[in-house]
């Protein structure tokens, strides 16, 4: 009997998963991970980057390369650090520009369509067990 790859597995579910919130947010020209990143900020704003990485589970890089197109099309900005923030050379603070609320504001309906036709799929018990096992598995493996 084959083993089954527990990353494979969970990449493929990921995947399939993605496309149905980029249907979604395409209209928007949005990414699932861009709008992640502008649902988080949106909730945490003003934040460290390094707090910011550490509550999206990205490295530093991984974050930089995500931040980039959205600080180039003017939706978030680096701003000064927040009060009491341990600062060091690769520090600065993150918040949604005016732009970039709009932006979230605007992608948000899109946001919960999907969210809403992948809880229909999977039904509630599913979806809640999907949740709760994931974020079980994301603390074990930290």
């Amino acid at each position: 009997m084959a083993v089954q790859c527990l990353c494979t597995s969970v990449r493929q579910l990921a995947r399939r998963m993605t496309s149905i919130y980029e249907t979604h947010l395409a209209p928007h020209g949005l990414s699932a991970p861009q709008f992640s990143i502008l649902q988080r900020l949106h909730q945490l704003a003003p934040v460290a980057n390094l707090e910011f990485a550490a509550h999206m589970g990205m490295d530093r890089t991984t974050l930089s390369r995500g931040l980039k197109p959205l600080i180039a099309v003017h939706w978030i900005e680096t701003v000064d650090m927040p009060e009491g923030t341990v600062i060091d050379k690769r520090s600065f603070g993150l918040q949604l520009t005016p732009a970039g609320i709009e932006k979230y504001q605007a992608s948000r309906e899109a946001w919960l369509s999907a969210q809403a036709e992948t809880r229909k799929a999977l039904g509630p018990v599913l979806s809640d067990a999907l949740l709760a096992t994931t974020h079980e598995v994301y603390e074990a493996l930290a």
